[in-house]
């Protein structure tokens, strides 16, 4: 906990009325606003009482420069008087509360309520961000969803040049059912996570993989050239073909890739996707472990 209070003895009064709430914390002092960040450089502290008189600490320095910074502890404000005013502007600027110095008896309850409000906020925003993970990656290789690489690949339409493609590789591991099917499906999630591994060497970082369903995968390919797709698709697929160990044994396996192009096989998300997929089962069709093309 943080206080700002220059005032040796109101600062003396103030840790006495939050210990006499029965909470016991470790107390940080402050003299002036200017200290506030500085203070929380090792962490924001879970709670900030300020006084108010303090300049340049007032509502559009103190709170609005903590919230720019990203800063959302909780602030009870303390004054000597009673300012209607200033109170609302100091609630809607963001402070938890706005108390009187000759009403210490109401700042117990106040920090209590500020801290379980603050509690409640970020269990709320942890929820949120696992939603968040849940609903945009997979669980199992951490890999995007095929909605979130949609999203990406919409997203690099409108900024794409004259003599840029993007390219939607779409790549299936060759008969992957029978390695769940003859070592079980802890063996195959082994599989799929050395194969994400290879897949990501491949790539580099400028490009987004996509997990899509079972051994299915897709990798959106931004601002290539043709002869960088095609290089691109070459090195995908040999990519799967060196030998995995998994539960002490050593396997093969192959990958079968279809690919296609922004703008000429497709101007929307769907119809790239639907050429890929097109283009993958006629590489299946061909003999498995090489990569086609999209053909109309």
């Amino acid at each position: 906990m943080l206080i700002l209070e220059e005032n040796d003895a109101e600062y003396d009064r103030l840790v006495e009325a939050v210990g006499i709430a029965g909470r016991e914390v470790t107390v940080i002092r402050a003299l002036d606003a200017s200290q506030l960040l500085l203070d929380a450089r090792d962490g924001p502290p879970d709670l900030i009482i300020a006084d108010r008189s303090i300049p340049p600490f007032d509502t559009h320095k103190g709170i609005q420069t903590m919230r720019e910074r990203g800063v959302d502890t909780p602030i009870v404000v303390v004054a000597n008087s009673l300012d209607g005013a200033a109170a609302l502007q100091w609630i809607h600027a963001g402070a938890a509360d706005y108390l009187i110095k000759d009403r210490l008896a109401r700042l117990g309850p106040a920090v209590e309520r500020a801290l379980v409000a603050q509690a409640l906020r970020l269990e709320k925003a942890e929820v949120e961000a696992q939603l968040s993970y849940v609903t945009n990656y997979d669980e199992l290789t951490g890999l995007l969803k095929r909605s979130l690489l949609q999203d990406r690949l919409v997203r690099m339409f409108p900024v794409l040049k004259p003599d840029e493609h993007l390219a939607v590789h779409f790549l299936d591991i060759d008969a992957f059912k029978d390695v769940n099917d003859t070592m079980g499906h802890a063996a195959g999630n082994d599989v799929l996570k050395q194969v994400v591994r290879r897949l990501e060497r491949a790539v580099g970082r400028e490009e987004s993989i996509s997990r899509l369903s079972g051994g299915k995968f897709a990798v959106l390919q931004r601002r290539a050239s043709m002869g960088e797709i095609v290089a691109l698709a070459e090195h995908l697929v040999e990519s799967f073909r060196p030998p995995l160990e998994v539960n002490d044994r050593t396997i093969f396996i192959t990958a079968s890739s279809g690919v296609s192009v922004y703008p000429e096989d497709g101007r929307e998300v769907e119809a790239l996707f639907r050429a890929a997929d097109i283009a993958m089962y006629a590489a299946k069709d061909r003999g498995r472990n090489r990569f086609a093309f999209f053909r109309p």
